[in-house]
């Protein structure tokens, strides 16, 4: 049997003359086949964990760095939300705190407009009084006067 290396590549091959050594040749290629495929197997397993692994560490580190990329995320939030509640809570304080104020102010408007409202009857009555007791006043001297001019005009009349 002759055989040409390279499967029809041109080169001269390995002559066998002997049947038999050319049959246990052949199984011994085809047993180093075998064991090279076997290896090729194992080698093709090999490689393909190791493909999933360093794609596994790959996923994980891209879970870490999300995860972490989420948490400051998370955190930041957490920061901008207790800063607004806080915010809030000071102007809920400073809005009590001028409600507070207002109520005053009130209190103390309402006790000055008493104050002036109970002067102002105060001094309405006074001036009232003061008015009627000049007019009664005027009224008596006046009716003096009159009694008088009217007591000479009538002697002037008589006489």
């Amino acid at each position: 049997i002759q055989g040409q290396a390279g499967c029809g590549s041109g080169q001269p091959g390995l002559v066998v003359s002997d049947p038999a050594y050319s049959r246990g040749a052949i199984l011994k290629f085809f047993d180093f086949l075998g064991l090279v495929v076997t290896v090729l197997t194992l080698l093709l397993k090999q490689e393909q964990a190791y493909v999933r692994d360093e794609f596994g560490k790959i996923l994980e580190r891209e879970r870490i760095s999300s995860n972490e990329h989420l948490t400051r995320a998370i955190l930041r939030e957490r920061a901008a939300t207790e800063e607004e509640r806080q915010k809030a809570q000071r102007f809920a304080r400073q809005l009590e705190e001028k409600d507070r104020e207002l109520k005053k102010h009130d209190a103390y408007y309402k006790e000055q407009l008493a104050r002036l409202e109970e002067r102002s009857a105060q001094f309405y009555k006074v001036t009232t009084e003061q008015y009627q007791k000049a007019a009664d006043e005027v009224s008596a001297r006046f009716n003096v006067y009159v009694k008088s001019l009217c007591w000479l005009m009538m002697q002037s009349l008589y006489n």
